[in-house]
């Protein structure tokens, strides 16, 4: 398996994030974990490969007020995350063409 090919559960996990990214700008581990709750994954093993390939953005993230919380973006093609895709993809349907293949 070459770097930048995903295992299934991490392209669901990825797939999951992008789902979650189009109108949470600000995704949290326990959104995560809310969102995937049916899933038997193992989310913190999976978010950190996922990291390591390149797809997933992830750090403290200014909430204001000096106030930190730890997020998790999504990459696209190119290694652009967005906290606001809607605002430059046409719809859900065009933002989720850049869904992982899962085998």
């Amino acid at each position: 398996m070459s770097k930048q090919e995903l295992t299934t559960e991490q392209a669901e996990l990825y797939n999951s994030l992008l789902d979650l990214n189009w109108s949470k700008p600000c995704i949290q581990l326990t959104d995560i974990i809310e969102h995937t709750k049916e899933r038997h994954i193992n989310i913190n093993e999976t978010l950190s490969a996922l990291a390591t390939k390149g797809k997933v953005l992830t750090g403290p993230e200014d909430f204001g007020d000096g106030i930190y919380r730890h997020t998790f973006t999504p990459l696209i093609k190119g290694g652009n995350a967005y906290g606001y895709p809607m605002d430059f993809f046409k719809d859900y349907a065009t933002w989720m063409l850049n869904a992982a293949k899962v085998a």
